[in-house]
């Protein structure tokens, strides 16, 4: 359930853009979501999740057809994708969990919360890091190397 404060955001960000001429024409992940009621999160290759004004997180093919079918996106999937969210909509990060005191950077992102696989930063921001969520922190429990992950695409 969302705090009281962010379904009327939500609302209205949706609103922003229902009229075609609202969204810029490359912006495909508003376009989007928005047709499916929603404001963009978070846009890969093949998906688009948006986050819905009544707290539910969906992925739909990011086609532009009018036809695709959007699904809701698994709860352990979730914080990473309102993690980059709330880069596009700062307001979201009031649905994050705050960082607690005995936390550490991620390593993998270096804190960040994006990781940049290899030794260049790319151009278009690098990836949101699957270790961290994207938050940049690790709980306590979670405090350790590199992921296996991590060192096997960086050749440490």
């Amino acid at each position: 359930m969302l705090p009281p404060t962010i379904e009327p955001l939500i609302k209205a960000a949706v609103a922003e853009g229902s009229h075609e001429n609202d969204v810029p024409e490359n912006d495909v992940a508003a376009r989007c979501a928005r047709r499916h009621g929603g404001i963009p999160l978070l846009a890969d290759m093949f998906t688009v999740y948006f986050l819905r004004p009544d707290g539910s997180i969906w992925g739909v093919d990011d086609s532009e057809s009018d036809d695709s079918v959007a699904a809701v996106v698994p709860a352990n999937q979730q914080l990473r994708l309102l993690a980059a969210g709330a880069r596009r909509y700062p307001w979201l990060a009031e649905l994050l969990p705050k960082t607690p005191a005995d936390a550490t950077l991620c390593p993998d992102c270096r804190g960040e919360g994006v990781w940049h696989p290899g030794p260049v930063r790319q151009a278009h921001g690098g990836v949101f890091c699957p270790s961290c969520d994207a938050l940049g922190w690790r709980p306590a429990d979670q405090h350790g190397p590199r992921s296996p992950l991590a060192q096997r695409l960086s050749g440490r």
